[in-house]
């Protein structure tokens, strides 16, 4: 299965500004999901931005930037099935890839095989998307939403009575963990959609779902990096 990784990352975030470029356990985030991709089985690596800034630093840690998108491809309500419809349409006049792998760089701490098994399960399986995830903590049952006049509702409907309020009654669940999923190329351009079924997962453990998307998620990846002794890949040599 021929496969194209695409590094997404864009220089307008909000909630954490320039994030992608901040320090992480000595190197700037967008580092690490670069140097994991280089050292995946992916067929090619590319890094999908906007920003001149982030693709220079992305380029000194090994990647391939070979375009620059669009800003109408890196707003706040961008998808990003358009991003990797953009970078296949930019790369297929080379060569035609039977899969394409989205890489989302707030997620520092994949390792090479997880994208790699994301892959194989791909290759292997009946899937159109294959992604990582992790398992939830907080059972959905549990969740609840307020409405406009303040009050709370359960976000399942009913009420939160009898064995529901114990944790063992509930059946495990996963939620996509940020940072790989593997889509058929067929499928995501016929659906435009990254979630395009059959769907299936590969369960990643917790401290490889660190994604950044608020301050204290950076304070939760040094803790991290320094309980699990996360260092940054070398380049892959050749």
């Amino acid at each position: 299965m021929k496969s194209l990784g695409v590094i997404v990352a864009r220089g307008g975030s909000k909630r954490v500004l320039r994030k992608v470029l901040r320090p992480l356990a000595g190197h700037p985030v967008i580092a690490w999901m670069v140097r994991a991709a280089l050292n995946s089985g992916l067929d090619r690596v590319v890094l999908s931005t906007e920003d001149g800034e982030i693709a220079a630093m992305a380029e000194s840690y090994g990647v391939d930037v070979p375009f620059r998108r669009s800003e109408a491809l890196a707003r706040d309500d961008t998808r990003n099935d358009a991003v990797l419809l953009d970078a296949l349409n930019r790369l297929e006049t080379e060569t035609q890839y039977d899969a394409v792998v989205l890489l989302q760089s707030t997620a520092p701490f994949v390792r090479p095989d997880q994208i790699d098994a994301c892959v194989a399960r791909l290759a292997e399986s009946n899937a159109n998307c294959v992604f990582a995830a992790r398992a939830v903590r907080e059972p959905p049952e549990w969740m609840f939403r307020e409405l406009p006049d303040g009050s709370a509702t359960r976000l399942l409907g009913g009420e939160l009575i009898g064995a529901d309020q114990l944790t063992q009654s509930h059946q495990r669940v996963l939620i996509p963990a940020g940072s790989v999923w593997a889509v058929r190329t067929q499928a995501l351009r016929e659906r435009t959609a990254v979630y395009a079924p059959p769907l299936q997962m590969v369960e990643v453990p917790p401290e490889c779902a660190v994604d950044l998307d608020e301050e204290l998620d950076f304070l939760v990846a040094e803790a991290t990096a320094a309980q699990f002794s996360f260092t940054l890949l070398p380049a892959p040599s050749g």
